[in-house]
């Protein structure tokens, strides 16, 4: 995936502040792999993300390709 920001902002995350996720460009490709039959499409598709950087965990915000 691909993260990037300004200078300030990246600083900003680095110290755990709150940041508008609009000011960061954050984007990752998802491929899911399981054995499980109930979720075998989960195998045959890509997902693309959009990130967002919180104090304490990153939330994924995903879309089906």
């Amino acid at each position: 995936g691909l993260r990037h920001a300004r200078p300030e902002v990246t600083a900003a995350l680095m110290r755990g502040e709150i940041v508008d996720p609009a000011l960061v460009y954050f984007r990752t490709v998802i491929r899911f792999e399981t054995a499980a039959m109930a979720h075998d499409d989960l195998n045959r598709a890509l997902f693309l993300s959009i990130g967002e950087r919180q104090p304490d965990a990153v939330v994924l915000r995903l879309t089906r390709l």
